[in-house]
């Protein structure tokens, strides 16, 4: 999760990976080829993606990286069974004051949806 061309570069076309195991590759709102959505917040993105991975038949293992880290973060949170395992990259703000805190936070609603911002 994040931007789903991250992971071309990881798993190639020709990987063998994909002679063990289906990938499914998403960008998240704002990422890539998926447009803005209104009134999005991370809760939501998060529900959509618990939703996808639950309609899925087999085990899941779920990466997110940076953004998609973070809405993993908060789908793990909402409902930890929604996926057999999860792997998260890059998603900790390391942020030590709580105005370095607002400032991310706020940047992170700016990329989920500008316009719901005050």
């Amino acid at each position: 999760m994040g931007k789903g061309e991250d992971f071309q570069k990881i798993f190639p076309a020709s990987s063998d990976i994909f002679k063990r195991f289906n990938l499914i590759s998403c960008d998240l709102p704002g990422h890539g080829h998926t447009p803005w959505g209104k009134h999005l917040s991370l809760s939501d993105v998060a529900e959509d993606i618990i939703r996808l991975f639950q309609s899925l038949p087999n085990a899941t293992c779920v990466i997110g990286y940076s953004m998609g880290g973070r809405v993993l973060f908060e789908a793990l949170s909402k409902k930890s069974s929604f996926c057999d395992w999860a792997v998260i990259l890059s998603a900790n703000p390391g942020l030590q004051t709580d105005q370095q805190i607002l400032e991310r936070q706020k940047k992170d609603r700016e990329l989920i949806n500008p316009e719901t911002l005050s």
